[in-house]
């Protein structure tokens, strides 16, 4: 269940991370362009990578459960 979670956690955080990317890149390009100011809020930043790995983590207790109980030659046999 320990690697089923902390699998969920790494794609999350990989997320997260491409997302901040995205947002910082965008924000500079809109500073560039149209010449608008940015205020960048850094604790915004953070709650959104801890909400993003919360909701990684409550949506992957569940299968992470149900992997878990299985046994591994069994489940490679079926489909």
């Amino acid at each position: 269940m320990r690697q089923f979670l902390i699998e969920t956690t790494v794609i999350a955080f990989i997320g997260a991370l491409f997302g901040i990317i995205a947002g910082v890149a965008l924000a500079i390009l809109i500073t560039f362009f149209a010449k608008w100011p940015v205020a960048w809020n850094y604790i915004g930043i953070v709650v959104a990578v801890v909400v993003c790995m919360a909701i990684a983590v409550a949506f992957g207790v569940y299968p992470a459960m149900s992997a878990s109980k299985l046994d591994p030659v069994t489940a490679l046999q079926s489909e």
